[in-house]
């Protein structure tokens, strides 16, 4: 597999930052920065998002990392009582990682529509569900949405009033709101909550072939079937860690500010990634 290396001037303060942090957000943001940057002239070649959109073996794990966004989404929906939508869409830089999954808009709509019928089962057939990308300039959508706003509208809305968690935990009134609510009990049950989505996962597969549709290596797919639910627990303790870490709590009396759901997943993600990228050095 051959690996890309772009080395472009840009202010030391940027690399001092990236080394400094060593956040995998912050460098992936400037690698697929690196096109848009005005010295660069041949932008297919030091594209990322293009780099990483012919990558057959990597390419299961932005689907995956893509089926888990739209599932939390579904499965809040349903639990909100919220109707199965008609549309779908992305805007925002981070949506050109659509890109990488399939050009084909019609194909992700399907997929996505598939996603949520698993979730809301009966009440989900029958409708129709379409997905919508700005391709060229997604981050103006998301910016003409705000300046299309009415302000006076924008300052009735509460965060606290639209904020949900999903907590993983399907029973109703359970108290999950601190992080002294983490018991092992329940970090037993957000796991299971987590081995269920991953056979969903694989339950798509058989319905809509990831080989078919978005081209992945067969190979990438029996390595996500073997190792899926490999230290799941293990990856929810680090991440719930990190976030106790990263918002400097001290006291498990502390309030739990985002979902349980990505924790492991995370975890999963890097583990895999990192075994998908050596793919080709195994001989």
């Amino acid at each position: 597999r051959i690996r890309y290396f772009c080395f472009i001037s840009f202010p030391q303060l940027l690399r001092l930052t990236l080394r400094a942090k060593g956040k995998s957000e912050d460098i992936n943001a400037f690698f697929f920065s690196i096109a848009d940057h005005p010295r660069v002239t041949d932008k297919e070649h030091y594209s990322y998002n293009e780099i990483l959109a012919r990558d057959d073996d990597v390419r299961i794990i932005f689907i995956y990392f893509y089926a888990s966004i739209i599932y939390h989404i579904a499965y809040l929906m349903k639990e909100k009582g919220i109707e199965f939508p008609k549309n779908v869409i992305f805007s925002g830089t981070g949506s050109k990682i659509l890109n990488i999954i399939t050009p084909d808009q019609k194909i992700l709509s399907n997929f996505t529509k598939l996603i949520f019928e698993k979730v809301y089962g009966e009440l989900g057939k029958g409708n129709s569900l379409t997905v919508h990308t700005e391709k060229l300039t997604p981050k103006e959508v998301t910016c003409k949405g705000g300046l299309m706003s009415k302000t006076e509208e924008l300052e009735k809305i509460e965060s606290k009033d639209i904020n949900v968690i999903l907590t993983c935990v399907k029973e109703k009134g359970r108290n999950l709101n601190k992080y002294v609510d983490l018991t092992e009990a329940v970090k037993n049950e957000i796991t299971e909550f987590i081995k269920e989505f991953n056979e969903i996962f694989i339950l798509l597969d058989a319905d809509y072939s990831f080989h078919n549709y978005f081209n992945t290596s067969k190979r990438s797919l029996e390595i996500f079937k073997k190792e899926l639910n490999e230290h799941l627990r293990d990856h929810l303790e680090e991440g719930v860690q990190f976030a106790k870490e990263l918002e400097q709590i001290t006291e498990d009396t502390e309030p739990i500010g985002e979902t349980l759901f990505f924790y492991p997943l995370i975890g999963t993600i890097n583990r895999l990634a990192t075994m998908l990228s050596k793919l080709d050095e195994v001989k």
